[in-house]
């Protein structure tokens, strides 16, 4: 079966992302304890903390640009295009600090 086609995911250099798969056996069961393995082509824009089931994977923000999530058993491949956009300011906190004599 060909790779599902979806739109990038884009986040900001300060966010992170929650991935996960469903692994399936041929009638639709879950696969218990599969060999999984994740990768970033670009760890400069995001990193994989991968979940120990390794059944999911937070995408982590670096640097602004784009990277591709790997997810992979045997011969299955699934990807995931992510887009790192730098993060404007949503708020101003102006503060007064402590007078002091000119």
């Amino acid at each position: 079966m060909p790779p599902i086609e979806r739109p990038p995911i884009e986040i900001v250099d300060v966010e992170k992302v929650l991935l996960s798969i469903s692994p399936k056996d041929e009638d639709g069961r879950a696969v218990v304890d599969p060999e999984i393995s994740w990768s970033s082509d670009n760890e400069l824009v995001v990193t994989l903390q991968v979940a120990e089931d390794k059944l999911s994977a937070w995408a982590v923000s670096g640097a602004p640009g784009a990277a591709i999530v790997k997810v992979s058993h045997g011969e299955l491949v699934e990807t995931m295009a992510i887009t790192v956009c730098t993060g404007e300011p949503s708020a101003l906190n102006l503060s007064a600090g402590v007078p002091v004599h000119e």
